[in-house]
């Protein structure tokens, strides 16, 4: 897996203010956001308040079988994402079908819960399915803007772009 310094810069804007709770999600370039993402977003969104947003967000990486604490070894073939404020590493391959199989793993709670997040969420999703999603979409349909603080925010964006990146990979090949 590849990422260039000009793809992080380029994708890398955030837009949003507040929780996001009030918003109606984004819509997406691409079609309709994978059904697994929208429904654990939406566990989040329904959370009464941002402690208790948090506090899912910590439960989801807890139960996630595809995001490892930092305790164990990053996937085979992961990448550190940069910019997050814990050790987190990310990987992706393809099966058979094309479709997407993502781990990763991470030393904090709460970004293990971000990470879970992306991972169960896009995990079997298509290349262009990814693509078509961005960070600020996630975000919003979470309701995570004003739930965590921005240097998680900031993971959870380059999270996002080092699966786009890979997505983008794949339809080039």
């Amino acid at each position: 897996m590849c990422i260039r310094d000009s793809a992080l810069s380029a994708r890398a804007g955030r837009t949003g203010d507040g929780d996001g709770a009030g918003e109606p999600p984004a819509p997406l370039a691409g079609g309709a956001m994978p059904a697994r993402l929208v429904e654990l977003a939406q566990v989040l969104r329904e959370a009464p308040d941002s402690r208790a947003r948090a506090l899912a967000l910590v439960q989801l990486g807890a139960s996630s079988a595809r995001c490892a604490d930092g305790s164990a070894p990053p996937p085979a073939g992961a990448e550190r994402v940069r910019g997050c404020a814990s050790v987190t590493y990310v990987s992706a391959t393809v099966d058979e079908q094309g479709r997407a199989q993502l781990a990763g793993s991470s030393d904090a709670a709460l970004s293990r819960g971000l990470l879970a997040l992306v991972v169960d969420g896009l995990h079997g999703a298509s290349a262009s399915s990814i693509l078509a999603l961005t960070s600020a979409s996630i975000r919003q349909l979470a309701a995570l803007d004003g739930s965590v603080t921005p240097s998680r925010i900031n993971g959870l964006d380059n999270i996002c772009l080092l699966y786009t990146s890979d997505a983008a990979d794949e339809e080039d090949s």
